[in-house]
């Protein structure tokens, strides 16, 4: 068995991009690891899966039925053995030592249940768009998780029992920033690597899905509010109140001064 399981969720991929993916696996400077792909395509989507040469085992899992990404993130989970689960998208992009990275960082830190990492964002055809940093310590997240999601989703490595303490993924638009919050209000500590361990693709967003994310994410910081760190709590829930009500073309140019701050 593998220590560490990489689950990626897959639903009518790029092929270009999958490849790009699992090419950067296959480059990794640790090699305790498996794939395990929940694809939720069609046969040929998983015939090419099947066709992509890896040095590493790959496991594919096909739903019965359509489940969305919080299902098909379950039941990667739950379909694992590992120690350590490993997030990553098909579009997305591994730097050579990003999981021997994580899992030293681990075995170093046993309080930590969950680390990430900085991401270079990319475009189409993998041009540097700009380096993403997220708060370092377990302390500095907390503080920030009231402002924005401080940990980049498909960088993250946690520990098979998080999910036994904290809960599975919930069925929201913000499927992952719900768990970090509910595991932070739980008393879980969350750390990132201040190092660009993975190349992040960023498409253009689908503006009928922009203004439901918004509303979910205020509700999300409602629900999970806590009082301390209460400035940077309360100008979260403003910004976001605030996408909610301007038009999104408005509101991107006001998202992109305000995300620079990071």
């Amino acid at each position: 068995m593998s220590r560490v399981s990489v689950l990626i969720p897959s639903y009518m991929p790029d092929r270009r991009y999958l490849t790009r993916c699992f090419e950067s696996l296959d480059a990794q400077t640790y090699r305790d690891f498996e794939a395990v792909v929940v694809d939720e395509s069609d046969e040929k989507t998983v015939e090419f899966i099947r066709s992509i040469k890896t040095s590493f085992p790959v496991q594919i899992i096909r739903p019965k039925e359509r489940l969305g990404l919080s299902g098909s993130l379950n039941l990667g989970v739950r379909s694992s053995r590992s120690e350590f689960i490993a997030r990553l998208d098909t579009d997305d992009v591994c730097m050579p030592e990003r999981l021997g990275a994580q899992v030293a960082f681990l075995d170093a830190n046993p309080e930590i249940c969950l680390v990430g990492s900085w991401a270079m964002k990319i475009g189409r055809n993998d041009e540097e768009l700009g380096l993403r940093k997220y708060p370092v310590s377990s302390d500095e997240i907390r503080r920030q998780s009231g402002l924005w999601n401080p940990m980049c989703h498909p960088s993250i490595m946690l520990r098979r029992d998080f999910f036994q303490t904290y809960g599975e993924y919930g069925a929201h638009q913000a499927e992952d920033y719900e768990l970090w919050l509910r595991a932070l209000q739980r008393g879980a500590r969350l750390a990132n690597i201040d190092r660009v361990l993975l190349l992040y693709r960023i498409e253009a967003q689908n503006a009928d899905s922009r203004p439901r994310y918004w509303r979910e994410s205020l509700k999300l910081r409602v629900r999970y509010f806590q009082w301390n760190h209460l400035p940077m709590r309360l100008l979260g829930i403003a910004l976001v109140g605030l996408a909610t009500i301007v038009p999104p073309s408005r509101f991107e140019k006001i998202y992109k001064a305000f995300n620079r701050l990071r």
